[in-house]
């Protein structure tokens, strides 16, 4: 009863996730089924309106497949601060290389210093991001080596500087 539609927030895409921004915006990270690259979208009045990331269908590289997104909240140097954890098929020509990229600017850059390769073969991909507590972070995803594959990975080797 409470629920309603918003407008869309792009067109040619699904399989879409959500975070929350540092400013309270919300950003929507969307397969796009008409280029090899993820398209994002950010809104300030709950779907209302859209405009599109500077990062849209042009920095994120994926082979149509769903992703994964997850904003993470930590602690460092006794000061909290988030960042956001995306994972893919980190490829445009097929389900290859699932990896898992921090960015620590609400998705402006996703440095290559912050990717985790988790499988280099032929998976379905498909992942699922989810944090376990306050130190690690949880995926399953369709891997190369079994249908279905969990891993957690702590934040702090995920973070290293």
């Amino acid at each position: 009863q409470s629920w309603s539609v918003g407008n869309p927030a792009y067109s040619g895409g699904n399989e879409c996730q959500a975070v929350l921004l540092n400013d309270d915006s919300v950003m929507l990270n969307i397969r796009n089924d008409q280029e090899r690259f993820r398209a994002v979208a950010v809104t300030k009045d709950l779907g209302q309106t859209w405009t599109d990331h500077p990062t849209s269908r042009n920095t994120l590289i994926e082979p149509n497949c769903n992703g994964s997104l997850l904003r993470v909240t930590y602690e460092r140097n006794g000061e909290t601060r988030h960042a956001l954890v995306f994972a893919n098929p980190h490829t445009q020509k097929g389900r290859t290389h699932h990896t898992v990229q921090v960015s620590f600017d609400d998705g402006m850059t996703w440095p290559e210093s912050h990717h985790l390769l988790l499988d280099e073969g032929l998976g379905a991909g498909y992942p699922s991001l989810t944090q376990m507590d306050d130190e690690h972070v949880g995926i399953v995803y369709e891997g190369s080596q079994a249908h279905l594959v969990f891993e957690t990975f702590s934040l702090k080797d995920l973070f290293k500087e």
